[in-house]
């Protein structure tokens, strides 16, 4: 299960949907803290995050995670409508899987989840 953390509804569903005709199974989230319980209670074999998130952000949400034993290896993917080279090497300290520029994701987005799904096997 993909676990999407967008609080964007157009961009959310939207995403969602893409997912689904992918193959993948979804369950999504529009903050922060709700994600964090949704990783908890489910959890999901890969989680894409917005860096924006209201309640808790991305990169902490990533912390968060990371600090979690029993979650700290899900595939965890970012993205942003405004990237740049600090947010990216942050969330590679952070242990994130990929970073994705919104815009742009689209054709990377089912390869990358595909590699990270692939590599927990």
């Amino acid at each position: 299960m993909i676990l999407i953390l967008e609080n964007d509804p157009a961009f959310r569903k939207s995403l969602a949907t893409w997912l689904v005709l992918e193959g993948f199974s979804v369950q999504t989230a529009g903050d922060g803290i709700a994600g964090l319980q949704l990783i908890r209670s489910q959890h999901p074999d890969a989680v894409i995050c917005d860096l924006d998130l209201p309640k808790l952000n991305g990169l902490d949400v990533l912390k968060t995670l990371r600090q979690n034993a029993s979650v700290a290896d899900t595939a965890f993917l970012l993205m942003s409508s405004n990237p740049n080279d600090k947010m990216r090497c942050q969330a590679q300290k952070l242990g994130a899987n990929g970073f994705l520029e919104k815009r742009r994701m689209w054709i990377q987005l089912s390869l990358i989840l595909k590699s990270c799904l692939s590599n927990q096997s």
